[in-house]
Formats: C-alpha cells, sequence, structure tokens
C-alpha cells in the first residue's frame, strides 16, 4: 500500500506540486499586497505610533482596522488554496485508479468545481472536531478564572482536575469523530456530494474499518467508493469479486 502511494505520487506529482505552487504563491503575492496596502495606511502616523509616550485611541483605530482586514484576508486566501489543493488530490487519485495521464488544466477544472463543497465540508469537521476541546477548555479557563479572581489555590484544585479529566476522556472522542469524517474531503470530489451529505457517507464508509482507517488512512477504503471514478473501470473490493462502475459521463 504504501509503495503504491509513494509510486502514484511519483508519476502525478507535477499536477499536484503545479497547484500547490500556484496557489499558494498567489496567496502569499494577495497577503504581500495586503501588508502594502496596511502599512501605507498606517504610515502617516508611524512616527507617532513608534515613539515616546503613548499613542491615543484617534492613532489605534486605524492600525487595529488595517492589520484586522489583513488577518481576514490572509485567513480567507490561504482556506481557498487549501481548499482547491485537497480537492485537486482526489482528482489526481481518480486517474492513477486508472493509470492515465491528467493535466494541470483538468485539474485546476475538476478541483475548482468542486472548493465551494470542500470548504463547507473541511469547516464542518473542524467543528464537529473542535467542540470536545471547546467543552475541556471551558472547565480550564474556569478554573484559571476562579484561581485569577479568589485566589484560592485549594480550592481551584478540583476544577484542574476535571479540567484535565476532561481532556483525557474527550481526546478520544474527537479523534474518532476525526476518523468517522476522514472521508468526507475525498467523498465531496469522488461522488460529487453537498458536505453534510458526505459526512453521512464517511460515517457510511467508516463503520466497521475505523481502526483500519485510523491506522491506514483512507487509501485502504477507496475501492469501495461506489459509480463515480470517470468512466467504467474494475474496482477490488476488500475480499469480494471485482465489480465495474461507471461514472458520470454514463450516468442516465
Amino acid at each position: 500500500m504504501l509503495s503504491g502511494a509513494f509510486t502514484t505520487i511519483g508519476r502525478y506529482w507535477k499536477p499536484l506540486v503545479g497547484i500547490a505552487l500556484a496557489l499558494f504563491g498567489a496567496a502569499t503575492v494577495v497577503m504581500g499586497i495586503g501588508v502594502a496596502i496596511a502599512f501605507s495606511t498606517v504610515a502617516a502616523n508611524w512616527d507617532d505610533l513608534t515613539g515616546p509616550g503613548d499613542p491615543d485611541t484617534a492613532q489605534l483605530v486605524p492600525l487595529g482596522i488595517a492589520f484586522g482586514v489583513l488577518m481576514v484576508l490572509g485567513i480567507l486566501a490561504y482556506l481557498l488554496a487549501s481548499a482547491v489543493v485537497q480537492a485537486a488530490v482526489p482528482v489526481v487519485l481518480q486517474e492513477a485508479v486508472l493509470g492515465r495521464p491528467i493535466g494541470f488544466g483538468t485539474v485546476w477544472r475538476r478541483a475548482w468545481s468542486r472548493v465551494w463543497a470542500m470548504i463547507g465540508t473541511v469547516f464542518l469537521v473542524g467543528l464537529i472536531i473542535f467542540v470536545p476541546f471547546v467543552l475541556a477548555m471551558a472547565t480550564m479557563v474556569a478554573a484559571v478564572i476562579y484561581l485569577v479572581t479568589l485566589g484560592d489555590a485549594d480550592s481551584v484544585l478540583p476544577l484542574l482536575l476535571s479540567a484535565l479529566l476532561g481532556w483525557l476522556a474527550l481526546t478520544p472522542v474527537a479523534v474518532w469523530l476525526m476518523v468517522k469524517f476522514s472521508l468526507a474531503p475525498t467523498i465531496v470530489v469522488f461522488e460529487g456530494q453537498r458536505p453534510v451529505a458526505a459526512l453521512r457517507r464517511s460515517a457510511q464508509l467508516v463503520r466497521g474499518d475505523w481502526w483500519r482507517v485510523f491506522g491506514v488512512g483512507p487509501a485502504r477504503l477507496r475501492p469501495r467508493f461506489h459509480g463515480r471514478l470517470p468512466g467504467p473501470a474494475p474496482v477490488p473490493g476488500d475480499g469480494h469479486a471485482p465489480r465495474r462502475v461507471r461514472g458520470p459521463e454514463h450516468d442516465g
């Protein structure tokens, strides 16, 4: 399995690396332009901001707005780049299964067509995984606030212990959820599913195979996707006879 993965990377690295370099390079250029614009907006007051004495609110507000906008711009630029790259990997894998070459333009068109569904899916998966950690973090923050406001170290120890136990208990839950929905981004591209449907499909595919997915990743379950490989091709099942699937161009 690992040798096959490295062989695939060796044969199809050009479109993947090309997509990644183009997108993250463009995101970096956008960030550079944003930094230049943000600096130009505060350049007139830069000496006052960095000089002796405390700057007043009127001087700090433009600085906060400029770098707040810059932060949002950076998040959006790199999020979009990451989503396209994540969509490009299953696109290349579809052709690698059939041993067919694929060019940069084809990868770009097919990955871009699924980028918004990919963003929604990654956001939902991250949100679901983040919830258990938020619950544990809330207990930790409550303990720290209690210690700072009341200064009672003896009373805060049970809260800190509860926070630690919360982390120990909820971390396995987060890992279980992460593996359960780990196939969703690939399903968005392979099967053309919407984000919520991709989460349900991932849970269905992982059911009964959680440990294998946890141990070796989605490559082990790749043959179990139905009906979305481009064109008729034999797909080996896990211990079953080969099947033939039909791609979207043959549907209907």
